[in-house]
C-alpha cells in the first residue's frame, strides 16, 4: 500500500503540500489503520453491515486515476486526490439552489471531459467559463442563447430544417417535437384529453407545413402563426389541408380530426394548442429557432458541445424550448445502431424544467452502453417523484453514481440515509442493584442498529461536504470540488489552451 501511494504522490506532486517520504508513509499507515478498523468492523454484522468506503476501496476500484469524469475530493488530512469515475453509466446529483453545482460538478468536467456535450446552462455561467476551454480542446462549440446573457457568439437552430416531408418516418418526426412542445399530465391545467388532441392538431399543421410552404417559412413561429389565425381564416386552412394529398393523406387525415368536432370541442383544443405554443410569440425565441447553423446529428460524428443558455427568470415560461431540443438530440442517438465516433454527456442542470419526458424514460434504459450518458442535476427526490410518479426509482437504479450535498428536503435526507445503510453498533449499559451488604453494579453491553448517518446528519453535511454512491463500492463521504480553488482548473479557465 506506501509503494501505491507514493506513486500516486509523485503523480499529483504539484499541487500536494507533503514534500518528504516521511509524511507520506504516516499517511499511509493512517489510511492502513482505517482500512484494517473496517476489516474489523466487518465482523459486527448482526444488524447491519455497512461502512464508509476508504482510501484502498477507492485505489482499487480506479477512482484515483487521471480520467474519467471528476466527482469531488478524497477527504484526507495529508492528501486529498481528486475523485474520478470512469464509467459508461448514467449519473445523478441532488443539490438544492445556491449550493455549488456548477463550481463542484458541472464546470469542472466541462473544462476536461473529451467526449461532446450538450448542456442546459439556466445562467449561462458554465458556458462563460468552459466555451473557450472546449473550443481549444478542438470542440465544435453552439451556445443558444436567444436573450444574449453570455456575450458571447450565438448559434441558432431550426428543428424542422432535418424533416423531409418524403420520409417513411416523417409522421413520428414531427409527432417527436409535439410531444415536446405537449408537456405530459395534462400540464395546461385542462383534462389531459385536451392536450392529446392538441398533440395532434400541432402534428397535422407541421406535416402542412412540410408539404405547401417554401423552405424560408418551414419554422415553428410559422406553426405559431397558423394557430393565431382569425376563426374565418383558420376554417380555411383547414379546408385546404382537408384537400391536401401530401404525405401520404396524413395532411387531410389531420384537418378532417379537427373539422369533426363540435364547434365548442374544437375551440377547446385549439385553445390548448395556442397555450402550449404561447412561448413561440418572443420575437428572441422566433430568432434561434428560425435558422440552423448545426445539426444535431453532428453530436454523434464529431466532438461537439451545446449551451442551451436561459435567463432563470425565464426558465419557466420558456422550458419547452429545452424541452424540444433535449428530446431531439436523444432522438438523434436513440437510432444509432452502435456507439457513436464520441461519447455524449448530458449535463441536465435544473432538470426538472423539463418536465416528465417519454423520451428520457427510454435513454435511461437503452443508451448507457451506446456511448451517451445522462446526467441530470435535481434540487431534491421530490422533484423525481411528483414528475415520474412510480417510475422515480428507475433515476436511482440506472445511476452508475449519485452525487448528494447541502440537503435540505427531510424526505431526501430521509431516503439517502437509508441508501447509506445502518451498521452494528455497540451500545454500553449500566446496573445498579440495592443489596443488603451494599450496592451491586454491573456494565453490560449488548448492539443496536445505527445508520451510518440519520437523516439529520444528512441534512446537517457541512458545505464543504458530499456523499457518493458509486457501483460496486461502499458509500464515499468526500470533499466537494471548488474549480476555482484548484490551480489546475482555474488556469483552464484562465488559459484555455492549457495550463
Amino acid at each position: 500500500m506506501l509503494y501505491d501511494l507514493l506513486s500516486l504522490l509523485k503523480s499529483t506532486s504539484p499541487y500536494l503540500s507533503i514534500p518528504t517520504l516521511g509524511g507520506a508513509a504516516a499517511f499511509a499507515a493512517s489510511e492502513l489503520r482505517q482500512d484494517l478498523r473496517a476489516r474489523v468492523d466487518e465482523t459486527a454484522s448482526a444488524h447491519g453491515s455497512a461502512r464508509w468506503a476508504t482510501f484502498n476501496h477507492l485505489r482499487r476500484a480506479g477512482l484515483l486515476g487521471n480520467d474519467g469524469l471528476v466527482l469531488g475530493r478524497w477527504p484526507g488530512r495529508l492528501i486529498s486526490p481528486l475523485l474520478r469515475v470512469a464509467t459508461d453509466r448514467h449519473l445523478l446529483t441532488i443539490a438544492p439552489t445556491r449550493s455549488g453545482k456548477g463550481v463542484s460538478a458541472v464546470i469542472p468536467n466541462l473544462l476536461t471531459y473529451p467526449g461532446s456535450a450538450l448542456v442546459i446552462d439556466p445562467k449561462g455561467e458554465n458556458a462563460k467559463a468552459t466555451a473557450l476551454r472546449r473550443a481549444a480542446m478542438g470542440q465544435e462549440v453552439h451556445i443558444l442563447d436567444p436573450w444574449g446573457i453570455t456575450h458571447l457568439p450565438a448559434s441558432a437552430l431550426n428543428p424542422l430544417d432535418p424533416l423531409d416531408g418524403n420520409s417513411a418516418d416523417v409522421a413520428e418526426d414531427v409527432m417527436l417535437i409535439a410531444d415536446a412542445l405537449v408537456p405530459a399530465k395534462g400540464a395546461s391545467g385542462l383534462d389531459p384529453f385536451w392536450d392529446t388532441e392538441a398533440k395532434a392538431l400541432i402534428g397535422g399543421l407541421l406535416l402542412h407545413i412540410l408539404a405547401r410552404e417554401p423552405p424560408a417559412r418551414r419554422t415553428l413561429p410559422r406553426l405559431r402563426q397558423l394557430l393565431t389565425l382569425d376563426p374565418a381564416a383558420f376554417a380555411a386552412l383547414l379546408d385546404d389541408m382537408a384537400g391536401n394529398g401530401a404525405i401520404g393523406g396524413l395532411v387531410a387525415r389531420a384537418a378532417n380530426r379537427i373539422k369533426q368536432k363540435p364547434d365548442k370541442e374544437r375551440a377547446s383544443v385549439l385553445s390548448a394548442a395556442q397555450a402550449h405554443t404561447h412561448f413561440l410569440d418572443s420575437p428572441r425565441m422566433a430568432d434561434v429557432l428560425s435558422r440552423s447553423d448545426f445539426d444535431l446529428a453532428d453530436l454523434k460524428r464529431r466532438a461537439m458541445t451545446i449551451y442551451l443558455v436561459l435567463p432563470s427568470s425565464r426558465l419557466t415560461s420558456y422550458a419547452r424550448w429545452l424541452r424540444l431540443l433535449v428530446s431531439l438530440a436523444l432522438a438523434e442517438l436513440s437510432g444509432l445502431a452502435g456507439r457513436p465516433a464520441h461519447p455524449v454527456l448530458f449535463l441536465l442542470d435544473e432538470f426538472a424544467a423539463l418536465g416528465r419526458l417519454d423520451m428520457i424514460e427510454t435513454a435511461l434504459g437503452l443508451l448507457a452502453g451506446y456511448g451517451v450518458q445522462l446526467w441530470p442535476i435535481v434540487q431534491d427526490l421530490s422533484q423525481l417523484r411528483d414528475l415520474y410518479r412510480e417510475r422515480w426509482s428507475s433515476f436511482i437504479a440506472n445511476a452508475g453514481v449519485i452525487q448528494v450535498f447541502g440537503v435540505n428536503d427531510p424526505a431526501t435526507a430521509e431516503t439517502v440515509s437509508r441508501m447509506l445503510g445502518a451498521r452494528t453498533a455497540s451500545v454500553r449499559s449500566e446496573s445498579h442493584n440495592a443489596r443488603r451488604q451494599g450496592k451491586d453494579s454491573g456494565v453490560n453491553y449488548s448492539t443496536v442498529a445505527r445508520p451510518l448517518l440519520y437523516a439529520a446528519e444528512v441534512a446537517r453535511l457541512p458545505e464543504t461536504d458530499e456523499l457518493l454512491f458509486v457501483n460496486g463500492l461502499p458509500p464515499i463521504r468526500a470533499r466537494k470540488l471548488v474549480y476555482y480553488k484548484d490551480r489546475r482548473f482555474r488556469d483552464l479557465v484562465a488559459h484555455p489552451e492549457g495550463a
